[in-house]
């Protein structure tokens, strides 16, 4: 696995108006480039031919290989990455005890968006750590519990 430079944010969501919504959100918020991807798998290709990112944003429930899976993956080799789990289901327990580092309960709203990057690219070298602009949208992101 290339080394990286872990001056990147990886986000997988297979929800792809999410996806694109957190990619222009995380890059205002952080000012830092931002891969995103459909799936576990293809997070793992990506993080394969990029290194190492600063932290992965990912959702729970995702076809292929989920989030759970993504994450056994990545602790073998990556532990020390961030990770935040996102899901419209209330499983924040579980993500955290099977070793998420934090947990997105969907829909979100950008300042609880905001405050975990901050919290976890605190220091992180590219990372702005600007506040979120006055005017910021007050909708959530992304989709409710069905």
């Amino acid at each position: 696995m290339p080394g990286g430079d872990g001056r990147y944010v990886l986000v997988a969501e297979d929800d792809g108006n999410l996806r694109q919504l957190l990619v222009t959100v995380i890059n205002e918020i952080t000012g830092m480039p931002v891969g995103a991807v459909d799936d576990g798998a293809q997070a793992l290709q990506h993080i394969e031919q990029r290194g190492s990112p600063a932290l992965v944003l990912a959702d729970i429930c995702m076809p292929n290989v989920d989030g759970l899976s993504l994450l056994g993956a990545m602790r073998g080799s990556l532990p020390d990455v961030p990770m935040i789990a996102m899901s419209a289901l209330s499983n924040a327990d579980e993500a955290i005890a099977t070793g998420y580092d934090d947990f997105l309960l969907k829909p979100f709203d950008f300042d609880d968006l905001s405050g975990k990057l901050q919290r976890w690219l605190a220091g992180t070298p590219g990372a702005t750590g600007s506040e979120v602009a006055s005017g910021s949208p007050d909708q959530p992101l992304g989709p409710a519990a069905t």
